[in-house]
């Protein structure tokens, strides 16, 4: 099995029937019970802590997911955070309990390497609408803890940047533990047609470039070629007006606490007739996990005050639905060029008898705009 959100690297050696909570109700968790297997550890696993209270009760994997204020009753021996988006938090959490770091509790949860499918994302959309050149500037906002879409547009003539709210455990400048993550990066990006309009020996030697070690056996990037900014918000992008020719963003918009401000972030450093390239994960994101009893659109069943709640330690997401987003970036000086969403959903009749009455007709029926949207890539121009 491919781990993605875990670091294997981090996973304590842990004795037979050691008794473990885990923290963090995501796909951390489920990866890290099949290394457990793969590696032939058992311990107890007591069950699994999340700031979720809408998950208390429920069941992963058979484990009981359980409220971080049960953990000082629960015998145990260690925890293991499997989150990435809230690690530095829960971490924080746990402390004012009075658990150390590396004594009592330690942190697993790793960014999962997606970023160079984020890179076919923008070619996809670069072969249909031609809208970079070779020497545009690039923002990348949320890399997460890789820097491997910057890496791709260095190599291929773009000038790109990055930055993010938080660190993800990311290598920068020293990434003597992710070299081999950047080879492969290499190597995927000559498998590409783009590679052919720039030339294979290029390519290689702009990736060269971007590497050198220190004659201990370390190595950095080359921070002028590929800066990276953190901590830095959406809502206050620290770039001058009009700076860059391309802004981008994959899984990052539906986390922001100010959609409007973050479009119009986007549209004030944009260079006249730049464009926005976004993937927006609009579903609700408990239902990625494999946590019983939620779908898409969950979120709409809680009001504005008791979605906060549920917010409140967890990783912030907001409610827009595809159609919403495209009509913010329309209303803030934006000719949407291309807009696709990744999925259809349709709710059931139970479904829609348990959103909150917010969202629904008066006769309690769905909106006659609700088509079921679920995620979106769209392509956006500047326009004034």
């Amino acid at each position: 099995m491919e781990y993605n959100w875990i670091d294997t690297e981090s996973v304590p050696c842990i004795r037979e029937g050691e008794r473990i909570i885990l923290f963090g109700g995501g796909q951390g968790t489920v990866e890290l019970l099949h290394y457990l297997m793969e590696q032939k550890m058992h311990p107890q696993i007591l069950g699994v802590a999340d700031n979720d209270s809408t998950m208390w009760g429920k069941l992963l994997h058979g484990l009981p997911v359980v409220a971080p204020h049960s953990v000082p009753s629960m015998r145990w021996d260690r925890i293991i955070i499997t989150t990435i988006s809230g690690r530095e938090h829960v971490a924080r959490q746990l402390q004012a309990m009075g658990y150390e770091e590396g004594t009592h509790f330690c942190r697993v949860g790793a960014y999962p390497q997606t970023s160079i499918m984020n890179l076919l994302i923008l070619l996809d959309m670069q072969a249909r609408h031609e809208f970079l050149h070779q020497g545009d500037e690039v923002l990348h906002i949320g890399p997460g803890g890789f820097l491997c879409l910057e890496t791709a547009l260095h190599c291929l003539g773009f000038r790109p940047h990055s930055m993010d709210a938080y660190s993800f455990a990311v290598h920068y400048p020293d990434v003597t533990r992710r070299m081999a993550q950047y080879r492969s990066v290499l190597d995927f990006i000559l498998r590409q047609p783009a590679v052919a309009a720039v030339g294979e020996d290029v390519v290689r030697a702009r990736f060269a470039e971007l590497f050198s070690e220190d004659g201990e056996g370390r190595v950095f990037v080359d921070t002028s070629k590929l800066p990276y900014t953190m901590p830095a918000r959406y809502s206050a992008i620290p770039l001058p007006d009009a700076s860059r020719h391309a802004v981008c963003s994959f899984a990052v918009l539906e986390h922001v606490r100010n959609p409007e401000a973050a479009v119009r972030e986007t549209r004030r450093i944009l260079k006249p007739g730049g464009h926005a390239v976004h993937r927006i994960l609009t579903r609700d994101h408990r239902s990625f996990s494999v946590v019983e009893g939620y779908h898409p659109f969950s979120y709409l069943n809680e009001s504005e005050e008791g979605w906060e709640a549920v917010n409140r330690d967890k990783f912030y997401q907001n409610r827009l639905l595809p159609e919403q987003w495209k009509a913010l970036f329309e209303a803030n000086g934006f000719e949407v060029l291309e807009f696709r969403p990744l999925e259809i959903y349709r709710l059931s009749p139970d479904q829609v008898e348990a959103l909150h009455p917010d969202f629904k007709t008066p006769d309690g029926k769905l909106p006659p705009d609700f088509t079921g949207a679920v995620s979106c890539d769209m392509l956006a121009r500047k326009v004034r």
